[in-house]
């Protein structure tokens, strides 16, 4: 698979999957055409809120650092443990990365960091939420007095119900009147959630509740509206064999055809830890073994439903996001992951660029 120009910008403002509070999952994503700046300066309709764990404190974190020249945001996780890697290492593919995407935003000096944050946050078309768990959503409930016009707010039916009935319910947190509850349809193609991008919902497995009922995350596959151009993103996931359903299934073979004609830009997807020991539960998440099943499934596909040629995923960008913090002498289950990757990849030769997410970056895909 060649690598083309790159379509979107995609900013990562946290991607833990916790436990530590701070940096958990919560992405911006815009055409890459559109600077920052200029969405701020001209209210262009363009960037969109994928999940909502960190926010507006975040946001003025990294425009402080391009301002002092610092570097807090994106070497976070080296605060937590004393074994972290210059950040060239946890990507395969470093030509995706710009450390500083606010770069140009810190520049307009009249105006505070926070100040700057709270404009970018309101430049915001929608949020669109994969699943209401509070590591997705804490930074839109904890920001939303700072909004300063209507908002709309996506997800599947059961997202917002729960959204709408457990949260923003006048108990846990206000009803607010200037936020718009919007359901997306699973499979339905081309939702235009701004004038530049669309959007189609999939249902994926995400473990079980206590009732032993299938608890449902969501996954989005974006289109840039001028060149075609896609974005396969994940919620929490957990494989089709921990499963037993094809949820995953439908959609590789949805995105096969786009690898083959090379619209499909990356997959952002889970892998939330090592590989665990047999009968330890997974709590509806991926591990690299999963993870690379689910990966070898979609080989399949393009090699026996679509008749393509060897190495059908070679070059794909396969960004992880939501690796969990360990509290054991391992130090930092980024490596941990990306290094199992790495020998899974080489092992099945399949040539793809595996990058761990880090917050503060924003990738160019």
């Amino acid at each position: 698979m060649s690598v083309n120009a790159s379509t979107f910008e995609f900013t990562v403002l946290g991607c833990s999957g916790g436990p530590v509070a701070g940096k958990t999952c919560a992405f911006l994503l815009k055409p890459s055409s559109i600077p920052f700046e200029q969405a701020l300066e001209n209210e262009v309709d363009c960037i969109l809120a994928l999940d909502a764990g960190a926010g507006v404190e975040t946001i003025a974190e990294m425009i402080t650092d391009c301002r002092k020249n610092t570097a807090s945001v994106s070497s976070y996780f080296s605060q937590l443990y004393n074994n972290t890697e210059d950040l060239n290492y946890y990507s395969d593919n470093i030509g995706l990365m710009n450390p500083h995407p606010f770069e140009a935003v810190s520049k307009i000096s009249a105006k505070s960091s926070l100040q700057l944050a709270k404009g970018i946050l309101n430049c915001m078309s929608a949020y669109i939420i994969t699943h209401p768990h509070l590591d997705h959503v804490l930074g839109l409930v904890i920001n939303s007095p700072c909004f300063t016009r209507q908002t709309p707010i996506y997800g599947t039916q059961q997202t917002i119900d729960n959204l709408k009935n457990h949260i923003f319910n006048g108990k846990v947190w206000p009803t607010l009147s200037y936020l718009s509850f919007n359901y997306l349809q699973p499979c339905t193609e081309n939702f235009s959630v701004t004038e530049s991008i669309a959007v189609e919902t999939f249902h994926v497995s995400h473990g079980i509740t206590s009732s032993t009922e299938l608890y449902k995350s969501s996954a989005f596959l974006f289109t840039e509206t001028n060149d075609k151009g896609k974005l396969l993103f994940f919620g929490d996931v957990e494989s089709d064999l921990s499963s037993n359903t094809k949820y995953n299934q439908h959609i590789w073979l949805k995105v096969a055809d786009h690898i083959l004609t090379n619209k499909l830009k990356a997959i952002v997807i889970e892998c939330s830890s090592v590989d665990k020991k047999p009968g330890q539960p997974l709590f509806g998440h991926m591990t690299p073994t999963n993870l690379i099943s689910e990966l070898l499934n979609l080989q399949n596909i393009c090699l026996e439903k679509k008749k393509a040629t060897r190495h059908p995923l070679a070059g794909l960008n396969v960004l992880i996001i939501h690796v969990k913090e360990t509290f054991d002498h391992l130090g930092d289950p980024r490596k941990q992951v990306l290094e199992s990757l790495r020998r899974w990849n080489q092992k099945y030769d399949l040539r793809i660029n595996f990058t761990i997410c880090m917050p503060g970056i924003s990738y160019f895909i």
